[in-house]
């Protein structure tokens, strides 16, 4: 089987849940983990839209631990509709290219896990992102990603979360078993 495993925030380095997840799944399947890179510090205006420019035509892989891959897919500023609309459409032709079996995705905003007919799609709650942005005393963003992830469990095979705490939140909030 291949497995592709999307982090919360796609254009962000490796989080260590998404790269456990990964390294687990690759002991029987072939795994791929979506991974960035962090702009440095202090950059010039000139040198940020060039570093943009590179991450827009990006595109490597790296072996990680115990026979995953880190894949870096091509990746736009976070201008958020024309990011989303690049990205999705990047991962969903890799996920196609790649004959991907399942995803496993612990996406919160922005890019849809690529799913299609015959793909088991399992969302992944590593934490209540909602209540986070909401005692931060952003109700928007809270409703933003709420939203985003109510979608994404919908359109979801199976649920899982990384404590009983998030099944019950799963259940209460989005009406699914996890």
């Amino acid at each position: 089987m291949r497995i592709i495993v999307i982090p919360a925030v796609m254009n962000t380095p490796l989080r260590t849940r998404a790269a456990e997840l990964g390294i687990a799944l690759a002991a029987r399947h072939r795994v791929l983990v979506l991974d960035a890179e962090r702009q440095a510090p202090g950059l010039s205006r000139a040198r940020r839209f060039v570093w943009h420019l590179r991450q827009a035509l990006t595109f490597s892989t790296q072996a990680m631990a115990g026979g995953a891959s880190a894949i870096r897919l091509p990746a736009l500023p976070r201008w958020p509709r024309v990011s989303c609309a690049y990205q999705s459409t990047i991962l969903r032709l890799t996920a196609w290219a790649w004959r991907c079996d399942a995803v496993v995705t612990e996406g919160t905003a922005e890019v849809r896990a690529p799913g299609a007919r015959g793909r088991t799609v399992v969302y992944d709650l590593l934490d209540d992102h909602t209540a986070g942005w909401e005692r931060a005393g952003r109700p928007d963003v809270a409703a933003s990603i709420h939203a985003f992830i109510g979608r994404e469990i919908a359109k979801a095979s199976a649920v899982t979360a990384s404590s009983r705490p998030l099944c019950d939140v799963v259940l209460r909030e989005y009406g699914r078993e996890a």
